[in-house]
């Protein structure tokens, strides 16, 4: 009698072998997702006109959020946080030479909170409060950061991606933080939409962040002051 999984019996494959490629592919997701937010994040940063890529870098962070147990999630978070802040901050090492790297540690320890709490909230609760505590989690910590702890580091909210853009004349009511949270929570509800809605959704949301960003924010010169009629002009005296 030949074994179930022997030639001809197509049987199952080993567990071990199911499991090695399971890890592989969620390596390979995890350096993706990384390297994506990383470079989206840069990518929004660099010119108004990228600012909507910050919605990919949104939708990496809550997809690592998803996929991972919460202490790998944290270390995922911190790496993309000095991939973020430390070419963006290379001014803290000609400041401060060796002690910069504490400082960078402790901006990206943000985003690994962010990711370890995002991860607690999806294995705990159903998608759809997931969705909507993780982005409040988002809002807190970028608020926190920004507003509460002693170093009140307000730079790269997600928010602030869009000064200098037409978004923030039409939404600036929502506020820096109002609009980092927004997004996330239009990320969220995506990923508990059946899949023939999540197609066209999130799309609709990029073009949108398109168009609310295409006309630069200016504001009109002041007008110059009347000219005054020279038969009013007197000399002096």
């Amino acid at each position: 009698m030949k074994p179930a999984g022997g030639e001809g019996g197509g049987g199952v494959q080993p567990a071990s072998s199911v499991s090695g490629a399971a890890k592989a592919a969620s390596g390979v997701a995890c350096l993706v997702l990384t390297l994506v937010s990383i470079g989206a994040f840069h990518l929004a940063n660099a010119a108004s006109a990228f600012a909507p890529f910050i919605l990919v870098f949104l939708v990496a962070l809550h997809e690592l959020g998803r996929r991972f147990q919460p202490r790998p999630a944290f270390y995922i978070g911190v790496v993309i946080g000095l991939g973020m802040f430390i070419p963006q901050m290379q001014f803290l090492w000609t400041i401060f030479q060796a002690a910069a790297i504490p400082l960078w540690l402790v901006l990206a320890l943000w985003i690994g909170l962010f990711l370890l709490t995002a991860s607690h909230a999806n294995r705990r609760l159903s998608p759809q409060l997931a969705a909507l505590l993780t982005a409040v989690l988002w809002l807190g910590f970028e608020y926190f950061r920004s507003e509460l702890y002693f170093l009140r580091f307000s730079w790269f909210n997600v928010g602030g991606t869009f000064s200098g853009t037409a978004l923030i004349t039409r939404f600036g009511w929502l506020g820096v933080y109002g609009i980092g949270f927004v997004l996330m929570l239009a990320v969220g509800f995506c990923s508990v939409l059946e899949a023939r809605f999540r197609r066209w959704f999130l799309p609709a949301i990029a073009a949108a962040l398109v168009l609310a960003t295409s006309f630069p924010t200016t504001n009109p010169p002041p007008a110059p002051p009347p000219a005054q009629s020279p038969a009013r002009v007197r000399p002096g005296g």
